[in-house]
């Protein structure tokens, strides 16, 4: 045997095991490189059906596919009707838009942070995933999955994953893992389909099929027939049935009829043992017919896999919106188990009495502080993250619950800064209490454990807390002590200083340090007695105080260095570049950095920095543009400026494939062109984004040319990488996009 011949025979089984061909002839390959591939059945059936498609006669079955190739292909077999606004700042009117903002309302794709990256290659989980949410696969969590490396399997994938693996849809490599982060190539997707799905009518007209029919069946066209079928699995009638019929004469359905458009009608000698369509009433009662009784069922997008009143999802989108939404397979009564904010969702929790959970399905703006008062309740981000607006001091607060669970979530506070508000991202008071890959920003103090047992699990992120990461308390009125449970791998705070902890005890609580049950942390008792915890054991090697531009060069140049404070003034004689995560630090109040004529600071590929309480001022800066910036972010995704002024430049400052996050008071006035551009500049394939509210920003010279931010219009980039709310938005003649603290400025461009 040759080798060629060897490596094309384990292929099937390294990618994702190679089942049975849906019933049918296999016609010749489409595609010039099929011919001879080991997927090119799955291939020529699924190019036949039209859902796949190639170029100049090439299908490049062993190339990556992409996460917007994998959404039009999905899309192609579903035929989904109705589309979610766009809200992503990396999806413009392209190809595949359609399909993505298609899934993104049903739940099957899900973006982060306002971007669904459309271009990037998909993971072989999240290519699984997307495909057992739009076959309504339910996941199981009941075990995980059975691979050497499952660990590495991210937890939102593993209950779909596990459920694809038991039903046979995939398997693993021959040594026995999965590698969920590997890219999913145009084969191995396809053919991942082609063994769950066996049959698939998608035009009007009547089917018959001798052979027993193992898998699911799909009908995306209104007036099929389906004649004297034997369906071992589920029948799917998606959205492009739409107001028409699918009539079953003489089928017999093992699994579940999931109607999710039009009407099924059941001719006599049709039975469906697996389960009957939900009638569309909403209460899970029977719709379908049984033993050739007759009837119809379906209308108006309803299916079986009703969810539970105690799954409860979130998605901002369902606003103003009434009825049902299909997610993941199962289906959502909103006004019931669907919401589209936090705290209706939560209400609804409360009311049940029951071990619930709320799971959020988009990113979420908060006006007020969460309350959670229930037991046995599991609040899952899903990924996603809670904003909360300036002046709400407490994010979240667990109040006398047990067995409350909060995982995969990002907490962001806007706390006053330079100020003791008494602000958390999270409190828990009297309650047990799980955190697991939690992150919590932009309070005083991270997470606060008052009288409370709060068991840490994954990774919680307790970055940028103006005082520190988590307090340990007894306060007043409270009988129970506080223990707080995990290790140090469970932690991660990249802000940590001398006198910001990652842990702390409250010294007004009389506690010991037995409350603190983190093992690796190091503990360092201070002056009052009070004990901090670290998680470096040599705090000081890693922040360096500078008082020159010497001593600030040389603090860069040192990886170990993680936080530079400065002491005093300074005038620089050249750009201060900055490549690597770091962060700058005027300390207990605004120091100001000088240059002569030149762009100031420059962060380049640099990861994640924070400029906080400092000025950044050009002088001797000539009439009219000269490209200077005083503050320039090139390609660095996570960007933060607290309390930062930025003056005597052209732009103040420039976000040039960048992602920036304004805090406290980001001050530009004063410089000649304007506040801050927000670019794509030649070379960045990174979108810019520019985050914060109108609150985060003054501007003392604003004018009508003089905007306080604005968009290059050469970068061809959408408002969406604006955002900041509450700023007024104007276009010059170039269509240019100019956004302004005050009204008045916009209107001349109205």
């Amino acid at each position: 045997m040759n080798k060629k011949f060897t490596k094309c025979m384990i292929v099937p089984a390294v990618c994702l095991s190679i089942l049975a061909s849906a019933p049918g002839n296999i016609f010749a390959a489409k595609f010039n490189d099929a011919d001879i591939h080991w997927a090119k059945d799955a291939i020529t059936i699924w190019a036949d059906h039209e859902v796949i498609q190639g170029f100049d006669g090439l299908f490049r079955p062993d190339d990556t596919i992409t996460r917007a190739e994998m959404a039009v292909m999905i899309n192609r077999i579903m035929n989904y009707q109705v589309r979610a606004e766009n809200t992503f700042i990396d999806l413009d009117d392209n190809w595949y838009t359609d399909a993505i903002l298609k899934l993104v309302k049903q739940g099957v794709m899900l973006g982060h942070d306002n971007q669904i990256r459309p271009e990037d290659p998909v993971t072989r989980e999240e290519a699984l995933v997307m495909i057992a949410r739009a076959l309504g696969i339910e996941e199981n969590q009941n075990k995980s999955a059975s691979f050497i490396d499952s660990g590495n399997i991210s937890e939102w994938a593993v209950g779909a994953i596990q459920a694809m693996t038991e039903k046979g849809f995939i398997n693993g490599y021959e040594d026995g893992s999965f590698r969920p982060q590997d890219k999913m190539t145009r084969a191995c997707s396809v053919t991942v389909v082609n063994n769950a799905v066996k049959g698939f009518y998608n035009k009007p007209g009547t089917y018959k099929v001798e052979e027993e029919i193992n898998g699911i069946v799909i009908v995306n066209s209104p007036d099929v027939i389906l004649e004297g079928m034997t369906i071992n699995g589920d029948l799917i009638v998606t959205p492009g049935v739409k107001e028409g019929t699918v009539t079953l004469q003489g089928t017999t359905v093992s699994g579940q009829q999931i109607v999710m458009g039009g009407n099924v009608e059941s001719k006599p000698g049709t039975s469906n043992p697996g389960g009957d369509s939900d009638n569309g009433s909403g209460d899970g009662s029977n719709g379908g017919s049984n033993g050739g009784s007759g009837g119809s069922s379906g209308g108006g997008g309803s299916t079986i896999q009703n969810a539970a009143a105690t799954d409860i999802i979130v998605n901002s989108a369902y606003e103003d919106e009434t009825g049902r939404v299909t997610v993941s397979g199962k289906r959502y009564t909103i006004g019931e188990n669907a919401f589209d904010t936090l705290e209706k969702a939560v209400a609804q929790a409360q009311t049940l009495n029951k071990k619930a959970s709320v799971t959020l399905m988009s990113n979420l703006n908060i006006e007020q502080t969460v309350v959670l008062k229930a037991d046995s309740l599991t609040l899952d981000g899903n990924g996603h993250t809670l904003s909360y607006r300036q002046g709400v001091k407490d994010g979240i607060q667990i109040e006398n619950g047990q067995d409350v669970v909060l995982r995969n979530l990002s907490v962001v506070m806007n706390d006053e800064i330079n100020k003791w508000n008494g602000s958390y991202g999270i409190q828990a008071y009297q309650s047990k209490v799980t955190l697991k890959n939690i992150s919590v920003t932009g309070a005083d103090g991270g997470i606060l454990v008052n009288g409370a047992e709060v068991t840490l699990e994954g990774v919680v992120d307790v970055s940028g807390n103006e005082f520190g990461g988590i307090e340990v308390s007894k306060g007043y009125g409270v009988e129970s002590m506080p223990e707080l449970i995990g290790s140090a791998e469970n932690l991660k705070n990249d802000t940590e200083e001398d006198g910001k902890p990652t842990v702390w005890i409250d010294k007004v609580s009389e506690l010991t340090n037995a409350v603190v049950a983190i093992s690796g942390l190091n503990e360092v008792p201070t002056d009052n007695d009070q004990t901090y915890f670290f998680l470096r054991q040599n705090l000081a090697e890693t922040t360096a105080n500078v008082s020159s531009q010497q001593e600030l060069e040389a603090a860069l140049a040192n990886e170990d260095i993680k936080v530079i404070n400065i002491l005093t003034e300074l005038t620089l004689d050249k750009t201060l570049v900055v490549n690597r995560s770091v962060i700058i630090n005027g300390k207990d109040h605004m120091k100001k950095l000088s240059f002569d004529n030149k762009n100031a600071i420059q962060l380049v590929h640099a990861g994640e920095v924070t400029l906080e309480n400092l000025i950044v001022e050009i002088s001797g800066n000539k009439a009219g543009w000269q490209g200077l910036y005083a503050l320039q972010a090139y390609g660095t995704t996570n960007v933060t400026l607290r309390n930062v002024s930025v003056t005597g430049a052209d732009g103040g400052i420039l976000v040039n494939g960048a992602e920036v996050t304004l805090e406290g008071v980001v001050d530009v006035s004063g410089n000649e062109f304007g506040g801050i551009e927000v670019s794509k500049g030649s070379g960045v394939e990174s979108i810019p984004k520019l985050i914060g509210s109108a609150e985060n920003l003054k501007n003392d010279t604003e004018e009508d040319s003089k905007p306080t931010v604005w968009i290059d219009k050469v970068s061809e980039l959408t408002s969406a990488v604006v955002v900041v709310s509450g700023l007024n938005e104007g276009f010059t003649e170039k269509d240019q996009a100019h956004f302004y603290l005050s009204e008045v400025s916009s209107e001349t461009y109205k």
